[in-house]
């Protein structure tokens, strides 16, 4: 079955990894805590200071196998990460207090973020 895919949740999709058709839904966190209780997926989480928030809100640990993972493209142009590609992503987008922006070189903090959305990223 498709919907039993893996997929990729992370913190940030840069726009670099997109070079086909994408759709981004914006989606509630039940509904992503569902599809990590049944589906499989491989964490490219970046930022270890945001991470035990996300896990505690997800109730899921969503800690990725290495520090900082990175995404590629495989010959199709789709995200691939460890040899296996995608065409689904979850991305935990952060509400900033006064949506500020970080100074360079600093990430915000987790008491500079008040929620959370998550995005459904689908490729065509």
């Amino acid at each position: 079955m498709a919907d039993l895919e893996p997929f990729i949740i992370t913190n940030s999709l840069p726009a670099s990894l997109i070079r086909r058709s994408v759709k981004f839904y914006p989606r509630d966190i039940e509904t992503l805590r569902q599809q990590l209780s049944r589906r499989p997926f491989f964490s490219v989480w970046g930022h270890n200071n945001t991470l035990m928030q996300v896990n505690g809100l997800l109730q899921v640990d969503i800690t990725p196998d290495c520090e900082r993972p990175s995404l590629g493209l495989d010959p199709d142009k789709y995200p691939c990460y460890q040899g296996r590609s995608f065409k689904e992503c979850w991305i935990m987008s952060p509400d900033i207090l006064n949506y500020s922006r970080s100074d360079a070189g600093r990430e915000h903090s987790s008491q500079e973020i008040i929620g959370w959305q998550p995005l459904q990223v689908l490729w065509r």
